[in-house]
């Protein structure tokens, strides 16, 4: 065979093998009833996706030409599929709040989150602390509870309590808490927030705004990597249950950051 015969035939395999992998899908799905949010197509029974893009649809002899050697075909045997939904405003943080907060209904009275908080306490070693929520906004508006710090003394004078309201900008803290911080009478109101304050002019544990943020930070910080990571893994498992693929967090830590990319390194993001 001529030389030129051989280039030839090389070169023809690899044309056709370049075309095999620009037509092959990565993924089949078959046998389901999948919602394409397209109107002009809203229902079908298979489709081929190619680099996270639909390239075929409708019943299986539709997609079964994309169907190459390294295609993953899945047969969804009658199960409803559609394209994963985008939260445009989410917290992944909120997993570790659900697995390690104390946490209690905003329409809690007094004595109630009296003996959650109370119950709480008794499960935290030494040198831990406890955040939790959420009270309801108007709370010291309707209950006559002249000092929340005091109030929370009386349930815990050396552990840390830092409780947020239902609006996420506000927080209820005791004098454990507040002095780790270092707010006294001398502390200067934080730009843009309010160190609420007795008539000495002593914090009295209401901490409004970017006061309320400073206290929340510097205890998110103390949570460990551990910690972190399961929670993680709660919030994506619980927004896959969701059919959650795309989500834009509102609210980023630096250190959420790297363990979230530790987790996409070792098993890989679900979202």
């Amino acid at each position: 065979m001529r030389i030129t015969h051989i280039i030839g035939i090389m070169g023809l395999a690899i044309i056709l093998n370049a075309c095999e992998k620009e037509k092959s899908a990565d993924t089949v799905f078959i046998n389901g009833k999948i919602y394409t949010v397209d109107e002009t197509m809203p229902w079908v029974d298979a489709l081929a996706v190619q680099d996270g893009k639909i390239i075929a649809r409708g019943n299986q002899s539709d997609v079964s030409p994309y169907i190459g050697k390294n295609t993953q075909t899945i047969d969804l045997g009658g199960m409803m599929a559609m394209p994963g939904i985008n939260d445009a405003h989410s917290h992944l943080y909120g997993g570790l709040k659900e697995k390690y907060y104390c946490l209690f209904p905003a329409e809690f009275t007094p004595p109630e989150v009296k003996i959650k908080l109370t119950e709480c306490v008794a499960k935290a070693k030494d040198g831990e602390f406890i955040m939790g929520g959420y009270w309801v906004s108007s709370f010291f508006d309707i209950y006559d509870i002249p000092s929340p710090r005091a109030w929370l003394d009386e349930i815990s004078a050396d552990k840390p309590i830092i409780l947020a309201d239902d609006s996420g900008h506000n927080s209820w803290a005791n004098s454990k808490a507040l002095a780790d911080l270092g707010y006294n009478k001398e502390s200067p109101d934080p730009m843009s927030g309010t160190i609420v304050r007795d008539f000495d002019g002593s914090p009295n544990g209401l901490l409004f705004e970017t006061a309320s943020g400073e206290i929340e930070e510097y205890y998110d910080a103390r949570w460990t990597t551990e910690q972190q990571d399961i929670g993680l893994r709660h919030s994506l498992a619980l927004m896959a249950s969701f059919g959650i693929t795309g989500v834009k967090d509102a609210s980023m830590r630096i250190e959420v950051l790297k363990v979230m990319h530790n987790i996409d390194v070792t098993d890989g993001l679900t979202a």
